[in-house]
């Protein structure tokens, strides 16, 4: 067995109130800003642990996910959350993503997330570097989308373009 973790930490030139609601109160809403997410909204059938329980997502070249809250501690600004996708094989196993917001000032906070899983078997161990590679390239993707997002208010132009490309994609 494999284990994969990839980890990432960013400043964000924003409170870390504003960075937290971003993050935990409008967790339903990640499409809205996060170019690697068509669509997602609450996911009805998780247990209530935090903000709704958790959350459906359509994320090309995953399919769609089911994520859960595992963990949430809003006074420490930390959570995380389980992920099952139909396109992520099925000898990786345990997917669960942590997010943590500390403020650093008063407009100025760092985020930090660690993706983590087991990559099992023959198969875990020849695929479980790309699967690795892949992760990465998105996480960054997803932190470029959430300084744009949480330092303008604004929707970065590459979730722009990547919502442009989807809506022609669904009236062809």
């Amino acid at each position: 067995m494999e284990n994969i973790a990839i980890t990432k930490t960013d400043t964000i030139n924003t409170s870390a109130e504003r960075v937290w609601e971003i993050l935990s109160d409008e967790f339903t809403d990640v499409s809205s800003w996060a170019r690697n997410v068509v669509n997602s909204e609450a996911n009805d059938s998780a247990e209530t642990l935090a903000v709704g329980g958790g959350r459906v997502c359509e994320v090309p070249g995953f399919g769609f996910t089911d994520e859960r809250f595992t963990r949430y501690d809003e006074a420490n600004k930390t959570f995380s959350f389980s992920v099952e996708a139909e396109k992520i094989p099925g000898f990786f196993k345990n997917m669960e993503s942590t997010w943590k917001v500390v403020p650093t000032g008063p407009n100025k906070s760092v985020v930090s997330t660690k993706i983590a899983g087991n990559a099992t078997g023959v198969m875990g161990a020849l695929v479980g570097p790309m699967m690795k590679r892949k992760f990465n390239g998105t996480i960054d993707q997803v932190y470029e989308d959430l300084k744009v997002y949480a330092e303008t208010g604004q929707v970065s132009d590459a979730k722009r373009d990547a919502q442009a490309k989807h809506d022609r994609k669904a009236h062809a």
